[in-house]
């Protein structure tokens, strides 16, 4: 799917009227990421969207990204975070040329791939990317999940709430 500015300028408002707490969201991935690595500094936020969850979590992490595929949003998400890197790209494959220790996907970016077969789990990015086992995300918006598969480093694989580096 693709989203133009008119979708941008509206996701952030039509969310929080639906009782979406991008705040909270953050909070409670941090206290995740946290319980389970305590010396977790950068943190790569895949499908960023307008960057209201990334807003939120650059106040937990020394050093946060986002990406996302759409313009307009990549454009809101820059407007709210002055400074913070916000690139273009797919999120089945992308070249940052860094490593995070933790790479998230909220909200509704998984359920935008078009199959289960096409997401980040499979994605050359993700394993580039993410520098330590347990990154997290979920695909409605709740709760993250994490899984510690045991899975060797350097790849990805599935949860019930969306992906984890194992």
């Amino acid at each position: 799917m693709s989203y133009g500015a008119a979708h941008a300028e509206l996701y952030d408002p039509v969310f929080r009227s639906r009782g979406k707490d991008f705040a909270g969201e953050a909070e409670g991935l941090n206290r995740l990421v946290r319980s389970r690595f305590p010396g977790a500094r950068t943190l790569l936020d895949v499908a960023c969207g307008t960057g209201a969850h990334l807003e939120h979590l650059a106040g937990y992490f020394d050093h946060v990204e986002g990406l996302d595929h759409s313009p307009a949003m990549r454009e809101v998400a820059r407007g709210r975070l002055p400074g913070v890197a916000v690139h273009g790209g797919d999120m089945r494959d992308f070249e940052l040329h860094r490593t995070f220790d933790v790479v998230i996907c909220m909200g509704s970016g998984l359920a935008e791939a078009d199959s289960p077969g096409r997401w980040p789990t499979r994605s050359p990015g993700c394993r580039r990317t993410s520098r330590r086992a347990g990154s997290s995300s979920s695909n409605r918006g709740t709760s993250p999940t994490t899984s510690s598969t045991g899975t060797p480093p350097g790849t990805c694989s599935g949860t019930t709430g969306g992906w984890s580096r194992g």
